[in-house]
């Protein structure tokens, strides 16, 4: 993060891939005194990121819905295996079915 900030002194967003990156990128920018000039926004919607919003640390983040894409896989492969052709593309969905 220091050396997009360096690199890019006009930055005015960050997307992470994930919530730990954003929170690191979020203390590095609270460091430099620029967190009215920068968003963060973070991505799996864990604990520590939700936390993070709640005070103010990061403005977002992305909630994935592994169970559901997890899900979606369980049920591809089921139907898969014993030869089904399956439409393109294939969906998941965030909520469970």
């Amino acid at each position: 993060m220091r050396a997009a900030l360096d690199a890019h002194p006009d930055l005015r967003g960050v997307f992470a891939h994930n919530d730990h990156m954003a929170l690191g990128a979020s203390d590095i920018i609270a460091e430099q005194g620029l967190s009215e000039q920068i968003i963060v926004v973070g991505f799996d919607a864990d604990p520590e990121g939700l936390i993070a919003i709640r005070e103010g640390r990061m403005a977002a983040t992305v909630y994935r819905g592994l169970y559901g894409i997890g899900r979606t896989a369980v049920d591809t492969a089921v139907r898969v295996a014993p030869g089904e052709r399956l439409p393109s593309p294939l969906l998941t969905r965030a909520v469970p079915r």
